[in-house]
Parts: C-alpha cells; sequence; structure tokens
C-alpha cells in the first residue's frame, strides 16, 4: 500500500529595516550620585535594529552630551514573498523593488547558518517573479522550518520556509505547527545606550526610545543596580529611572538523554538553537540552577550580543548539596559536614567542610563565573574550566540554594535554639529562627561578594516552595505544614538591589493546595482553581516585595502520579492539555499580582524519579530510556523521539483465517506490537493480545477471556474499536508497592506460574490516604485509541481497516531497565526498605499471542539490542504542541510595565 504524502509550504513577510528618519539625535547629562557631573565619560548609542548604526562621543565639563544615530530610512525592498507547487518542488518568488538594485536571494536554517544561494543579480525598478526548483534539497528540507532572506544595498527581508512530510502514523506528531518563527532582527526601533568611564563600571540601558531624545544617567560610583526590588516587580534601570520588569522564564535543566544533570551535556549548538528557540516563543530569561560548562556562558553572551534588543537575561542559582551528614536525619545547616574532593586531577581523597562553609564557597564560584572571572578544576558532579565570558550584563538576580526539606528546617531550629538574629553587611535579621538567620546570612555574604569584587548588586533570594510558606494550612496534617521558613522580615537597609521571594509553585503538591476549602472557592476562566486561591493567599504575604515563582507547569506524561481538585495533575495530560494549563497558570501568576513566574522546564529530563516507580526502576539507569509513564520525565516543552518504530525485523506470519501477521518492534520509549488482519474489524470484535515478558516457565495461563495461552503471559491487552484496557496477572501487579498493606493475598512483585489465578486492570495507588479529595487511584491499564481526526502523541492504540499497532511504555510492563534487558522480579520485599529496584532478572524476550475469537496466534520470543549511555538508540528533539500554545500566549505579556 502506498503512504499518502503531503507537503505543507509557508511563506510570511518579516520587516527588517527601520521606518524612521535618517538621523536619531539624544542629549543628556552624566552625573553621579551626589549630582556632580561625570567628566569625559564615553557615551555610545546604538540602534538595536542594526548595531552598525551608532554614535559615540565623550561628556563635557558639566558632564553634557550631545549625539547623532544616522540611520537608513529608504528602503528599496517594498515587499517580498514565497508561494509554493507542492507537487514539482517548486518556490515561487515575488518581490518588487523601489528602484534598481542588486538582490541576493539566499536560505538559511533557524540558527542562522546558509544551506544555499539562491540567486544573486541587479533588477530593475518594480515587480520581479522567478522559480527556484529546490527538489535537491528536498531530504534535507523535510520535516524542517527555513528562511529565505532578500537583501539589497540598503534593506532586507525574511520569509519563513516550513517543509513537512506528514506521512507517518505511528505516534509521534501530536500537533502539526508551523508558525515557528519571531525574527530577531525585527525592529523595535529602540535604542541601546553604554557609558564608560575611569571608577564606576560600564552601565547599560537597551531601552530608549526615539521620542525620548533627551537621555540623562545617574552613575553610582560605588556600585552598579541595573536591577532592584520593587513592591511588585523587579525593576530595570534606564538611566535615571527603574521600569518594572515583568518575567516570563524558562528554567534549564542540562540533562538530555543518557546523561545526568551533573554532566552539564548540552553541545555549544544545542545552547545556540535553544537560546534562538526560546527567544521565538517569546521568553524573556533563563533561570539555571547551578554552573554550566563555559559553553553555556559563551554561547548566551555571543547570542545576547546578536540581539541587543532583545536578549534573554539570566537567573542564576547556586546548588545546595543533598548529599551531606545527616541530611536525611537530624540535618545542621550551620554544622553538618560534607565530604568533597577539592581537585580530581590533583586528589581524589575525600576532604571535609561545614556545608555552610562549603555552599558559601559554590555562592562565590557561580557570581565569578557570570562575571567571566574564574578558572574551576575538575570535580565530581560539578562543571569545570576557565570562564572568561561575562554575562553580568545579563544577570536579572540570583536564586540561592534548592527546596530546602522540613527535616533540615525543623532539626536546624532544634539544635540552634539560641541563633535568633543575624547583622550582616547588607542584609540583616532582628528576629528569626535558626533556619532563617542561615539563609540570611548566606544571602548576605553573596551580595556582600558581588559588591566588594565587582562593584554591583543584583536582587537575591533564596529557593522556597509551598511546604516553607509562613501560612498556616487548617486542612494539612502531615510534614508539608510543620515548619516554615519566612525572610519577609529581612532587613535590606544597606542592599538596594533588594530582596525577592522565590517560590515553586504547582497546582497539585501538598494535599492543601487541592483540599482547602477557602482556595477551591475561587474561580477563573476554566472553573474552580484552587491554584490561584493558594498564589492569592500567598501574595498577601508579601505585599511590599515581588513574589517570583520560579518553578510552575505540569507534565504531558501518560501517567498520573498525584490528582488535583482543580484538574491540572501531575502527569496524565496530553500536550494540548499541558499547554492549555501552562496558560492558565500564566493568567493565575499574572492576576495574583507576582512579578511573573519561570516555567518548568525547557526539555524533558529522563533521569528524574516519581515515587510511583521508586521500588521498580534502577536509579542508575533512569536516564537511558524515556518512562513516558513518569511524570516527572516529562515537564519539558522539548521533548526526545526516537526514529518510527521499525516492524521489518521481527515478524511472524499464520495461516489464520483473521490474523495475518503479527509484527514487533521496540526502542526507548517501549515495545510495539503490530497486527496485520486479514478480516475487517469490526465495532462488536475484540481482540485480545497477550504479553509473555520473561520466563516462560512463569505467567498465567488462562486469559481473561478464558483462552489458553501456549506462552504463559504477565500483560494482556483488551481491544475494541472503542476502548482498549491493560491488565496484569495477580501475582506481578505493582499496585500499592511502598505502602503499607501490601503486598496483597496472592500478589508478590513478581511473576509465578498460575493457571486461573486471575487479572487485575494495570491501577496506581496514588495516595497513600484514600479519602484524598482529589482522588487515590489512577487507570493505567486504560489505552487511548486514536482518533484519525485528533491525532496524539498519547495514542496508544492504532486502528485501522487491516491493522492494529500497539504501544506498550517499558514501564507499564515491568521493565526496570529495558536498556539491558531487565524486568522487575522482586524476592525479597520490605517495605520502604530501598533494594528493591535492585531485584531484577533478564529477559529472554518477548513472547506475543493474540486472540481473535476462536483464532489465535503466537510469536516466539523477540529480543533486542542492548545499549549504554554510549550507544544510545538515536533521538530528535521535538516540540510539543504545548510549545506552540504557549508561544502565543506570551504575546500578550509585555516585558515592561507601565502602571
Amino acid at each position: 500500500m502506498k503512504k499518502m504524502r503531503s507537503f505543507l509550504l509557508i511563506a510570511s513577510i518579516i520587516f527588517l529595516f527601520s521606518p524612521y528618519g535618517k538621523a536619531q539625535n539624544f542629549n543628556g547629562t552624566i552625573l553621579d550620585q551626589y549630582g556632580s557631573p561625570i567628566i569625559n565619560a564615553s557615551v555610545t548609542i546604538y540602534n538595536n535594529f542594526n548595531s552598525s548604526q551608532k554614535s559615540r562621543t565623550s561628556t563635557d565639563s558639566n558632564g553634557a552630551y550631545s549625539l547623532s544615530v544616522a540611520e537608513n530610512s529608504n528602503p528599496d525592498i517594498l515587499y517580498a514573498y514565497a508561494t509554493s507547487d507542492q507537487l514539482s518542488y517548486k518556490l515561487n518568488f515575488s518581490f518588487a523593488l523601489k528602484k534598481e538594485s542588486k538582490l541576493d536571494i539566499t536560505i538559511y536554517d533557524l540558527q542562522g547558518k546558509e544551506i544555499e544561494h539562491i540567486y544573486s543579480a541587479t533588477c530593475p525598478e518594480g515587480i520581479q517573479n522567478f522559480t527556484w526548483d529546490y527538489s535537491h534539497l528536498n531530504n534535507y528540507l523535510n520535516q524542517r522550518i527555513f528562511l529565505i532572506n532578500f537583501r539589497s544595498q540598503n534593506s532586507g527581508k525574511t520569509v519563513k520556509f516550513a517543509h513537512f512530510n506528514t506521512q507517518r502514523i505511528d505516534f509521534y506528531f501530536e500537533h502539526l505547527e508551523t508558525e515557528d518563527f519571531n525574527s530577531s532582527n525585527v525592529a523595535n526601533n529602540t535604542y541601546t545606550a553604554v557609558i564608560e568611564g575611569e571608577g564606576f563600571n560600564t552601565h547599560t540601558d537597551r531601552l530608549i526610545k526615539p521620542e525620548d531624545t533627551e537621555q540623562n544617567f545617574i552613575i553610582n560610583k560605588e556600585y552598579y543596580i541595573p536591577f532592584k526590588c520593587g513592591k511588585k516587580y523587579i525593576e530595570q534601570y534606564e538611566g535615571d529611572t527603574y521600569t518594572p520588569f515583568y518575567i516570563k522564564g524558562i528554567n534549564l535543566g542540562a540533562a538530555i538523554p543518557g546523561t545526568s544533570p551533573a554532566e552539564m551535556a548540552p553541545s555549544s549548538e544545542q545552547y545556540a538553537m535553544w537560546f534562538s528557540m526560546m527567544k521565538q516563543a517569546g521568553y524573556n530569561l533563563i533561570r539555571v540552577y547551578t554552573l554550566h560548562y563555559p559553553r553555556f556562558y559563551q554561547e548566551l553572551k555571543k547570542f545576547n550580543e546578536a540581539n541587543p534588543e532583545s536578549p534573554l537575561y539570566l537567573m542564576h542559582g547556586a546548588w545546595l548539596d543533598e548529599e551531606y551528614e545527616g541530611f536525611d536525619g537530624q540535618a545542621n545547616l550551620f554544622t553538618s559536614e560534607i565530604k568533597f574532593v577539592r581537585d580530581v586531577n590533583i586528589s581524589t581523597e575525600f576532604e571535609t567542610a561545614p556545608i555552610s562553609e562549603y555552599f558559601d564557597n559554590r555562592i562565590k564560584e557561580v557570581i565569578d563565573v557570570v562575571h567571566g572571572n574564574a578558572t574551576l578544576p575538575e570535580r565530581w558532579g560539578w562543571a569545570s574550566g576557565k570562564y572568561t565570558a561575562d554575562v553580568s550584563p545579563w544577570i536579572l538576580g540570583y536564586i540561592m540554594g534548592r527546596e530546602i526539606y522540613a527535616n533540615e528546617v525543623y532539626y536546624t531550629n532544634l539544635l540552634n535554639p539560641d541563633i535568633n538574629s543575624y547583622e550582616g553587611e547588607v542584609f540583616s535579621l532582628l528576629h528569626g529562627t535558626a533556619s532563617e538567620v542561615w539563609a540570611t546570612e548566606r544571602l548576605d555574604k553573596a551580595m556582600t561578594y558581588e559588591k566588594d569584587e565587582y562593584m554591583q548588586q543584583h536582587p537575591i533570594s533564596f529557593s522556597s516552595w509551598p511546604t516553607l510558606d509562613p501560612i498556616e494550612h487548617p486542612t494539612e496534617h502531615g510534614p508539608e505544614d510543620m515548619v516554615d521558613i519566612d525572610l519577609d522580615k529581612i532587613d535590606e537597609t544597606h542592599a538596594p538591589a533588594g530582596y525577592f521571594a522565590s517560590y515553586h509553585v504547582y497546582p497539585y503538591f501538598p494535599d492543601f493546595m487541592s483540599c482547602d476549602p477557602s482556595y477551591t472557592d475561587y474561580t477563573d476562566y476554566m472553573g474552580s482553581n484552587s491554584y490561584l486561591g493558594y498564589l492569592n493567599d500567598l501574595k498577601s504575604q508579601y505585599t511590599n516585595r515581588p513574589l517570583i515563582i520560579s518553578e510552575y507547569g505540569v507534565s504531558s506524561s501518560w501517567g498520573t502520579s498525584r490528582f488535583s481538585s482543580n484538574g491540572m495533575h501531575h502527569g496524565g495530560l496530553t500536550e494540548q492539555e499541558q499547554g492549555n494549563y501552562i496558560v492558565r497558570m500564566m493568567h493565575n501568576i499574572k492576576d495574583s499580582g507576582c512579578g511573573g513566574g519561570i516555567l518548568f522546564s525547557w526539555i524533558d529530563e529522563w533521569f528524574k524519579f516519581v515515587w510511583i516507580f521508586g521500588e521498580t526502576t534502577h536509579p542508575s539507569t533512569r536516564n537511558r530510556w524515556h518512562n513516558i509513564y513518569n511524570a516527572e520525565q516529562n515537564y519539558g516543552l522539548i521533548t526526545f523521539i526516537p526514529e518510527e518504530a521499525d516492524f521489518s525485523q521481527f515478524g511472524y506470519s499464520s495461516n489464520d483465517e483473521k490474523i495475518d501477521q503479527i509484527r514487533v518492534s521496540s526502542d526507548i520509549e517501549g515495545l510495539y506490537v503490530k497486527l496485520k488482519l486479514k478480516a475487517k474489524f469490526e465495532s462488536n470484535d475484540t481482540i485480545w493480545v497477550a504479553l509473555d515478558t520473561y520466563n516462560k516457565a512463569k505467567g498465567e495461563s488462562i486469559l481473561p477471556n478464558n483462552k489458553r495461552v501456549r506462552n504463559r503471559s504477565e500483560f494482556c491487552v483488551s481491544i475494541t474499536k472503542a476502548e482498549a484496557n491493560l491488565y496484569v496477572t495477580k501475582a506481578y501487579d505493582m499496585y500499592g508497592i511502598g505502602q503499607e498493606g501490601f503486598p496483597a493475598s496472592g500478589q508478590y512483585f513478581r511473576s509465578i506460574a498460575t493457571n486461573g489465578n486471575g487479572w487485575n486492570k494495570v491501577k496506581w495507588k496514588n495516595h497513600r490516604d484514600i479519602n484524598y479529595c482529589a482522588g487515590s487511584e489512577f487507570d493505567a491499564g486504560y489505552l487511548r485509541i486514536r482518533d484519525e481526526n485528533n491525532p496524539k502523541r498519547s495514542d496508544a492504540i492504532i486502528i485501522k481497516r487491516n491493522e492494529i499497532i500497539v504501544k506498550l511504555p517499558w514501564a507499564m510492563i515491568n521493565f526496570n531497565d529495558p536498556s539491558q534487558l531487565k524486568v522487575a522480579h522482586i524476592t525479597d520485599y520490605r517495605l520502604h526498605g530501598g533494594t528493591n529496584y535492585n531485584q531484577t532478572v533478564e529477559s529472554d524476550g518477548v513472547a506475543v499471542t493474540a486472540f481473535w475469537g476462536d483464532c489465535h496466534v503466537s510469536t516466539p520470543r523477540y529480543l533486542w539490542d542492548k545499549w549504554d549511555s554510549y550507544s544510545m538508540p538515536p533521538t530528535k528533539e521535538y516540540k510539543k504542541s504545548s510549545y506552540y500554545i504557549v508561544k502565543e500566549a506570551l504575546k500578550n505579556y509585555p516585558a515592561y510595565i507601565k502602571e
């Protein structure tokens, strides 16, 4: 059967010239903080559209300056566009010139790499047309978006070329979207001023409007404060005033497939591509949690220098290590010690230091790195190298630490009852708990270090979460409301950059987020919304400082780890639902009076742990395969998808009158079974597919339809045209693992030989309290059947007239580590023992049996090649539907607030 091919080609016009006059005049004065003129200061002003259009002068004895920035106001390209002849692989170009001009047309990829120079000729005035054959580039262009640039002597235009072959029928393209480009060269008609001189840091103002010809600057010779905390927003310096800046941020983790976060494995090329994509989406800030390798800062500096009109600002963190003495016991943030190796190239012997001292050193390293002034030795778990790229012009602020756990706060307070105040150089705390004093001291030392070393201050915060909020939650009876850290009472008299509150807030955790009646009474445009209620309550605690929601988001995993009363669950959402709920949270963050939000996260990260699989997947190999049921692994707007399933390598043909073939394939996400049918699959038909996942001597011999299988099986799937469900043998059911009361009678957490012992629908007990207000059981065995009019990546079953494809993610058929063919086989179960994930056996392959009425077909055992972190099956980056939904919504959030 021939595959149908369809192509989509879109061209959109982006204007690349400034429509203003031939010269832009600016004048003003440069004064210090005491009102005295600054003499011989260098003043450079350039056009953000074209940085080559700039002018430089120096201040006179009164600190005054005056200059003109020349501009091109007579573009000779009036319009340009492209259309496609889809069948013949030809592009039809049309353009109009105001006067005779030499014209060049070049095709580029989104990163600016030239693909082919299409056209170069001197063209007469008027309308021109020509056709270009791109068939020789078809394989290269397929599934990509490119730019076609028209360039004359003094102007240019760019159109977008989006080329997609949508013949795939597998599980990967949920949403086909081509509106993928916001030109980084669109003139916002703004200017940048750079003031340099002796005795003060270089000052930069990037948002000068052409109508604001008088530009006065006040230079603080003591230290530079490019951003400061206002009462509601973090505000950006603009010469002689500060403008509220609304944060539209994205959290950037670095654990690409096959790697851990400590490896910081993305390449320079990936960073450059991601920065471009983030900007196109509409983000104005990146948050990182810890140091990256020098290439991250080099690429960010390069990107921002190339995009002065709309740079990506940076919110940098310093990670507070969790692997220290007493972390999971009687932690003492003041005195608990950590073991570390200073430089693995010199010695691998461990040293010890108090966690406070160790953390302070990590903070200093971050500050040195962003100022391009560090050479860090090679250490386990940390980035290293020579850092020379100064990205401090784009540092918006710092968020130190991580989510501190309740036991750390509890024991720190308990063990240090006499520590209740702190007087620092820039931050002080008149009265507080020992934990609050500890956090204040870390912030004071950080800001003091940057002030003393670099004559700068930036807004700063300490990472927090609802578990530590200062609010009393009457519906919460567990550890999530046991202690708090509240730094709102911090004295920032000597810290003009200020302190802002920073919270990670998700709509499903803790329980009070869903259950507190005072929150569930809130509504928004989608209905009842306890998340909005909580945000309003949290903001009421911080009325005189910015509250930044530094993590928010939902996951597009197939599985739900925790329910929420507002519908924004911990996973179990389609990509479209993920996007819609992210937009909902964006509205909630703005409407509750917060100063912005930072979405978690940019990419899916496979190393992530979720408690549902805590007993059944191995932590050291999680990053080698994608658990698409794990909510924590599927928060990204960008994911990594495998190649299309290849069914050509393993198949079994039969003489059955209904089932012609069974073909099997696998990849990093799961196992695939394709049934080739001889008869038409009718609405009243049911097909059963049974899987013997390991050890042919184990498993159940009788299926739920009372049919006996020759291959004893651990799992089976029932398929009708309307519904599909996954079942597991009672013995091998992992329901409730890790919780009190399990295993139940007849449940062993391993496969045994049984004959009629029964089957259970695959479900999760995803909340230990059966009375939890939002629900405590997830139907993981429900398999979505593809609707051809609305295909989704989470479709597990595709039904065609003579073909059925079944996708079964590895975790749902109890594969502990598919990269090594290992399945969970727990023989010595200990509740919360932490060793159950080690109890595995290697599968000898998967045998498949299919039943359709009285007809059945069985296959030999299917095996696949093992892989490790160095031989990963290929993947490619894929923008989820949520990326496009969020991108569209971000257009409605201006970066600068006019109050």
